[in-house]
């Protein structure tokens, strides 16, 4: 699969004292990131990531995604704009098998491809994750039924057949 958003860098290349990069994402990559996404639309997609090689040639990355975006609200079905900022936290390996899955609050891993990491895909995945399943306007609610929740619950005829309350 070709990445939407390619932000390469060499891992060999990051200087021991670290890097910081930054890349904002053009209108054609951010049309073809929210087709990924299953968003309306991103506005804006940008990224900022401090890079510093770890021991064994891995590479931490950490950073902050900025994105703003149309989502559709899951209650009212309209679309509306929302700011986020994604912090993240990943680690480059060279080989997958040294993760430490035990750990839940180790960095994200990802391998490098032929000594190489994208940033871009690496933000791309991390800005997925982060994304809120049942996204929301702000102010929408689910409209109040009116009724009591138990009169019209699934053992409403059972409590009226012994009288009143269950």
């Amino acid at each position: 699969m070709t990445p939407e958003w390619s932000v390469p860098i060499v891992a060999a290349r990051v200087p021991e004292a670290g890097q910081t990069v930054r890349a904002d994402a053009e209108a054609p990559v951010r049309a073809a990131v929210a087709a990924r996404l299953g968003v309306p639309g991103i506005d804006a997609l940008a990224f900022e990531a401090r890079l510093v090689p770890t021991l064994g040639g891995a590479i931490a990355a950490s950073g902050t995604i900025s994105v703003r975006l149309t989502q559709v609200c899951v209650i009212t079905l309209e679309p509306f704009d929302s700011k986020l900022s994604v912090p993240f936290d990943l680690r480059f390996v060279a080989r997958p098998d040294e993760a430490d899955a035990l750990d839940p609050d180790a960095p994200d891993e990802i391998a490098l491809e032929a000594g190489v990491l994208d940033l871009g895909e690496a933000v791309v995945q991390t800005l997925a994750l982060a994304l809120d399943p049942y996204p929301h306007a702000p102010g929408a609610a689910l409209p109040e039924s009116g009724t009591d929740a138990a009169a019209e619950g699934p053992f409403a005829a059972l409590a009226r057949r012994r009288g009143g309350n269950a």
